[in-house]
């Protein structure tokens, strides 16, 4: 289903709006990109160069697919210059959350994270996404962590193969949220937000960026965030940080006493808004979990490294897959997976960069 005449965007916002379709949730209208993996051969990475062929846990049909969760205030549309190699091996679902992109913006609705989990829920239901691979971003982490306390709990209806956290002020002590998102949660936060100052909004995007985005990126992400008025729920949006200092402890907790869960970390070692340290932090709080770092990026990798971090991503599924395939050969009883032996420690960027903080999949105790 779709309802919008894509001839009032952009030519790239309105290509995107092309490739997905609307599904209607809870009443709601939900924008999903719903993209079937492309082959089992080699893929090509998102800058062009090609990767050789590597020995597969399963074949493309039986690989689990991937469940990809947008952070604040961006959409899907962050995860369009990833899209071609994450989905060279697997189906990959895209999706607005209410409030975001092409999704409905609704003014009588809570914008709680618990809602926008019950979302991912009834998504994974329609679309038959029973043990999806979740890589979660900003805000979609605490959605990400919802969903691993009703796992905990026997309250999700389906399950989850790993998951993948990225760039999120999950400590309250160590989040720098951004003057803008201050202002938003103030009683003058729906007036500021009713406003639509694209200016402002580039320039505080561009304060959490470390490295040379296309302007038209930015621009890409206030066309959507205008659509359907979004810019006057910015505030009800936003509340979602206050949801995220109240239930740390419960959404912590899940993650450090997740059974059967593989868990790693992906992050811009330069992320000014949620640090470094968070990861850091982290990593030394759940036994086993990995730490990826990305060297001179920021709050958005996907947007500033998008070959990068698809292929850390990529990389560490395959990990996963392979380890699962090992433990489970053919015609056995197939148990919970566990989490994959960690990789040795190898960099992250370039070769020609110099900083030695950056290491990537470094096992953390």
């Amino acid at each position: 289903m779709r309802l919008i005449a894509s001839a009032s965007f952009s030519p790239p916002v309105a290509a995107w709006l092309e490739r997905g379709n609307h599904h209607n949730i809870s009443g709601r209208r939900v924008f999903v990109i719903d993209t079937p993996a492309v082959s089992a051969g080699a893929a090509s990475h998102a800058d062009g160069g090609a990767r050789a062929e590597e020995p597969r846990a399963s074949s493309v049909g039986s690989r689990a697919p991937l469940l990809v969760l947008h952070g604040f205030p961006g959409s899907s549309y962050d995860w369009q210059q990833t899209l071609v190699e994450l989905s060279q091996t697997r189906r990959v679902v895209l999706f607005d959350f209410p409030g975001f992109g092409f999704s409905d913006k609704p003014e009588r609705y809570s914008y709680s994270l618990f809602e926008q989990t019950d979302v991912v829920e009834a998504l994974c239901e329609r679309l038959g996404l029973v043990r999806p691979h979740v890589v979660a971003h900003d805000m979609g982490v605490s959605v990400a962590c919802e969903l691993v306390a009703r796992r905990q709990r026997k309250l999700l209806k389906g399950d989850l193969a790993s998951l993948m956290i990225m760039s999120a002020g999950v400590y309250d002590d160590l989040a720098k949220i951004t003057t803008s998102q201050k202002v938003l949660l103030t009683p003058i936060g729906a007036a500021f937000g009713g406003l639509g100052i694209g200016a402002v909004f580039r320039q505080q995007i561009a304060r959490t960026l470390m490295r040379p985005v296309e302007s038209e990126q930015v621009d890409a992400m206030w066309e959507q965030i205008l659509y359907l008025d979004g810019h006057k729920r910015l505030s009800q949006v936003a509340s979602y940080l206050r949801e995220r200092t109240r239930f740390e402890d419960r959404w912590i907790s899940a993650l450090r006493t997740s059974e059967n869960l593989p868990l790693h970390l992906l992050w811009g070692n330069r992320d000014p808004t949620s640090t470094i340290e968070i990861a850091e932090r982290l990593a030394h709080q759940i036994p086993g979990t990995e730490l990826t770092r990305l060297f001179r990026v920021g709050h958005f990798p996907p947007i500033e490294a998008p070959a990068e971090t698809a292929n850390a991503i990529t990389s560490w599924l395959d990990r996963v897959e392979s380890a699962e395939a090992a433990r489970n050969p053919p015609n056995a009883k197939q148990p919970a997976p566990a989490q994959p032996p960690a990789q040795p420690e190898s960099r992250a960027a370039s070769a020609s960069e110099k900083d030695p903080s950056a290491r990537t999949a470094s096992t953390l105790h």
